[in-house]
């Protein structure tokens, strides 16, 4: 695949792709997610797995593109759990509402 075969030197090769790649992938996941935390906390999650599957990418593509992809699932996975946390919540503050009206 090209790429070098030393650790340090994949380590650079990813860290600089991927600084190139970040504005695409940042505007890309805050345009899904509007809370400010969670889209940084799925960006960094998104760069981690990047990083751990660097492997795997085919430098005769372009990195972005892989890079998005990523990022895409993250994003999928987070909305997700969102949704699941938001129906249990829904659920919780049901029974607590009944409960108080029992009172």
């Amino acid at each position: 695949m090209g790429r070098p075969s030393g650790q340090i030197e994949g380590r650079q090769e990813f860290a600089q792709l991927w600084r190139a790649a970040e504005p695409a992938v940042s505007a890309c996941v805050y345009a899904a997610i509007t809370e400010f935390h969670d889209a940084k906390d799925v960006i960094q999650q998104g760069a981690q797995e990047a990083a751990r599957r660097f492997g795997q990418y085919d430098p005769a593509r372009p990195f972005v593109g892989w890079a998005l992809g990523i990022a895409r699932s993250r994003v999928s996975d987070f909305c997700r759990r969102k949704k699941r946390d938001r129906c249990a919540l829904s659920a919780e503050y049901v029974q607590r509402r009944l409960a108080m009206e029992d009172v």
